[in-house]
Order: C-alpha cells, then structure tokens, then sequence
C-alpha cells in the first residue's frame, strides 16, 4: 500500500506542477502539456510502473528481468520525471519572462485564425499547397518502393506473423531514399493535413475541403500502410488538440465518444493484425500496448546497461557524424535492447525496437547522470516549444505544427534520437521555416507594390 500511496502523493504534486507550466488542466482543453501528464506520465508510465511493482499485470516482455529491485527502480525514476520534468518547466517560464502560461493560453484562445502576415493566410498558402503535392508524391513514392505492403498482404489473407515480418520489413527494407518517405510522408504530411483542415474551417470553401480529403487520404495511407496502429491514434489527437485551440474547449461528452471510438478501431485493428477472435483477448492486448509495454524498454535498458553493454555516451546520434566526427556508431538503446531479448527474432526481421519512456534511452547513453538531467532537458524543450506557439500568431502553418508536436513529443521514445538530436523534426522546422521566410517576403513584397501604386497620386 506505500507505493499506491507515495504515487498517489507524487501524482497530486505533479499535477499542481503541471498546472502552473500548462495554464490549465481542464481535460476539456486538453493541451501539449497536460497530455504529456494525463496520457505518457501518468497513464504510460506511473499506472504501469504501479502495477508491475505490486505484481498486478505482467508481460512476457518483462519475464526476461532478472533483478527483483528492477521494478523499485523504474518506479522511483518515474516519480522523479512527474516532478522534475514540470519543475524544469516552471523554472524555464522564469527564465522566457513569462509571468502566466494561463494568460498567454486565453490571449490566444481569443485569436481569429490569420495568416503569419496577413489575414487571409494567401502569403504561405502558394508554398502549402506545393508541398501538399511533394508530399502526396512521396506516399506514391513509398509505395512503389515497398516490395510487399503490409496492408495488401492482409486483405489478401496473410497470417498474423507474416503481416508482423512484412511490417518490420516495409520499414527496415525499404529499397528507396528514407529519408525523403519519412520527411515529406511521414512528418511532414500529419501537419499539411491539419494545416488543410484548418483553412478549411476557417474559409469553409470546396476548394479547401478537396484539399484536406486528398490529404487525409494520402496521409492515412502512409501512416497506416505497414500496419502500425499508433500513429492513426497519434493523427486524430493531433486532431482533438487543433480543435482545442479552435473552439477554446471541447464538451467532454464529445471526448468521450471520440476516445470510446479510437479504443474500438485499436481493438479492432489489433484482432485483424495479429488474428485474435475473441474481444476479450483484444482489450486485454491493446490495455498492455497502452500501459505496459510502453513502459517496458526502462526495465530492461536498467539491466543491460552497463552490465552488459557499455554506455552508448551519444554515439547513437547519427552515422552520417559518427563518420564525420570519427566515432564508432552505435545503435540506438531500443534497437540493442530488443536484440538482447529477441536475439532471433531481430535477425529473423520480426522485431524491431523496444518502446521506452525516454530516460530509458538517456539511462543507456549516460547513466544515473542521464536520469537525472533528461527530464529537466524535456520539460524545458516541451515548454519553450509551447510558449513558442502561444506567443505566436494563430495561424493555420502554425497550428498545424502544434498539432504534430502535440501528438508526436518523444517523452515516448529515444532520448538522444528524439530530443537531443532528431534529424526527421530539425527537418521539418526548417522546412516550415523557409514557409515563413517566403511568406514574409511575399507580404513586404504586396505592401510595397500597393505602396509604389498609391505613391503617384499623393
């Protein structure tokens, strides 16, 4: 009972902490922070933590673990992330000037839509709608260099674990460039789609509305076509975090239906995928996803590293530096632990990485030193990107990144590779960068012609 009661203590801390960095918590007005505490700390990781400590849920996973003290460790780092993470954020508000988060939020609650320029939004639509087109090209692209796509192969009738081998092969073997599929597909795509329903609420024209349908139909293929359910689920709350900031809230009666809805459609795709019949099991495998096996790859990178693998110390970044800086490239911490665990099935190109909250990742690289600074780390980034986004204009460009980030902030993930250094988002933010750059130009450009119109008549 004194862990359920410590967590219970820590989570109502946390939450206190969480309010002051968010500006609110009002699940009604669901935001990039307050997700980051209900959904990947609180869900993912405290509840998940909680129950492998008490011996109430288990996976085949973690039969793997072989220290009792594990479970005690991965719980008291988690309780550390819930206060330090909100610390780092409040901390960092001070040091941005920010005097309240909540006000910003109203202040930009109240905000029409407008262009970064202009009012319309015509000065970066030119620039949107071309790389609507490379990015539809680069879903075509993806396609035709995939030898067999995973979704064909199971309306065809493949069994569950040639869908799974197929899967980590689509990714893995794919025989074009990757990074153009995953930058201009992948990334780049979710934010073109929010970006095209957001005109499309805001103009409520046709021309806006194909739009968006093209998108959501080349977008929805490329996150879908391999068979991964998580990000169908991540593109409709990015979707739900747009509308916050559109209508201000969201009845909770519609978030419940709109939850109830992704639950059925995860438990649906999760019997098709892997060839369950009976519902129960479903639930029973898609509650595991959603906690556990999140979860999973903090206990076994604590074991692995360094006892049997040295510290990764950053050399996992990039191969592309490794070379030019001269290192020996190592591969990142989720790929070495699923190898530990699944020797065989990793070789087979049945498996791929092993999902982790991100001081996992920084444990591999670091050790206790990484524990302790990663969260400062993520707190401060997640909240200069939000602060970012509240101080700017409301503009579809910019909600359409607020959308993405909101759905894809790597608490989840590696901590070298998802926010130290992640190539795919620095990527993206310099492509939406020259967007405004050009939209800013576009605009001088109108106001000096309009200027040198009237200037004869003076």
């Amino acid at each position: 009972m004194i862990p359920i009661a410590v967590s219970l203590i820590v989570a109502a801390l946390s939450f206190h902490l969480f309010k002051k960095a968010a500006g609110t918590m009002d699940v009604r007005q669901i935001n990039l922070i307050s997700l980051v505490f209900y959904y990947d700390l609180v869900t993912m990781s405290l509840f998940a933590s909680v129950m492998v400590l008490n011996n109430w849920a288990q996976s085949y996973t973690l039969s793997f673990l072989f220290f009792e003290k594990t479970d005690y460790y991965v719980w008291l780092s988690v309780l550390y992330v819930m206060v330090a993470m909100p610390v780092a954020m409040i901390v960092t508000c001070r040091i941005l000037n920010v005097k309240s988060v909540n006000s910003l939020l109203e202040r930009y609650f109240r905000q029409p839509v407008a262009g970064l320029f202009d009012k319309h939004a015509h000065c970066e639509l030119p620039l949107l709608l071309a790389f609507s087109v490379i990015s539809c090209i680069s879903v075509i692209y993806t396609l035709m260099s995939t030898e067999s796509i995973p979704i064909l192969e199971m309306i065809r009738g493949a069994s569950p674990d040639q869908l799974a081998l197929m899967r980590v092969q689509a990714k893995r073997e794919f025989s074009g460039i990757g990074q153009f599929s995953t930058i201009f597909g992948t990334l780049l795509g979710p934010i073109l789609l929010y970006v095209s329903y957001i005109y499309y609420k805001k103009e409520r024209k046709k021309a806006f509305l194909i739009w968006f349908l093209i998108m959501l139909l080349f977008t929805s293929t490329m996150l879908f076509y391999h068979l991964a359910k998580a990000p169908i689920i991540k593109l409709f709350i990015g979707f739900l975090s747009i509308q916050v900031m559109l209508k201000k809230r969201i009845r909770l009666r519609k978030q419940i239906v709109f939850i109830s809805l992704l639950l059925i459609s995860t438990v649906f795709l999760f019997k098709v995928t892997k060839g369950i019949d009976e519902t129960r099991m479903a639930l029973s495998g898609v509650f595991e996803r959603i906690t556990i096996t999140q979860l999973e790859g903090v206990y076994h990178m604590y074991e692995i590293f360094p006892g049997n693998h040295e510290f990764i110390k950053g050399r996992s970044i990039s191969q592309v530096l490794s070379a030019i800086l001269k290192y020996d490239y190592i591969e990142p911490a989720e790929r070495i632990a699923m190898k530990e665990i699944y020797p065989t099935a990793v070789a087979e190109g049945r498996v791929g990485t092993m999902s982790t909250l991100f001081i996992g990742d920084a444990w591999a690289n670091f050790g206790l030193i990484g524990v302790l600074i990663s969260p400062l780390i993520v707190g401060a980034w997640l909240l200069v990107i939000y602060v970012f986004i509240l101080k700017n204009s409301k503009s579809p460009l910019i909600l359409g990144f607020y959308g993405f980030i909101t759905s894809h902030n790597y608490v989840q993930g590696g901590f070298m590779n998802g926010i130290i250094f992640n190539s795919g988002l620095l990527s993206i933010i310099l492509i939406l960068f020259c967007i405004g750059v050009a939209a800013r130009f576009v605009n001088h450009s109108k106001k000096a012609s309009r200027y040198i119109a009237v200037a004869p008549h003076r």
